[in-house]
């Protein structure tokens, strides 16, 4: 069974999702209400969070970087098309403020 929009209304408790096995369509039902949109920006935000913790931990954006680098790609493929194309937007920007801050730095 996948936690979708209609897994939510078997149970009327998030108690009786647990009794009955189903944990995560539980939680995701409890977090998110079944909505996909909202299941990705909790993935999301749990996934800023590993990053910012990571760059806290090592004072370093190599390890965040690595990091995004591997599980990037797989949150990517989980956008639907209208946020993909405005993540690739955001990507865009980003690279380009990046060559901007990169060239401003090299005292040029």
């Amino acid at each position: 069974m996948t936690a979708t929009a209609t897994a939510c209304g078997q149970h009327e408790t998030l108690r009786e999702f647990f009794i009955s096995g189903d944990f995560v369509i539980g939680w995701d039902c409890a977090m998110t209400g079944g909505d996909p949109a909202m299941q990705l920006m909790l993935g999301a935000l749990i996934f800023l969070a590993i990053e910012l913790a990571l760059f806290v931990q090592s004072g370093s954006v190599v390890m965040p970087s690595i990091v995004a680098i591997l599980f990037g790609g797989i949150m990517f493929g989980l956008l639907p098309a209208t946020f993909a194309n405005i993540a690739l937007v955001a990507l865009l920007l980003l690279l380009g403020a990046l060559g901007l801050l990169v060239f401003f730095r090299s005292g040029r």
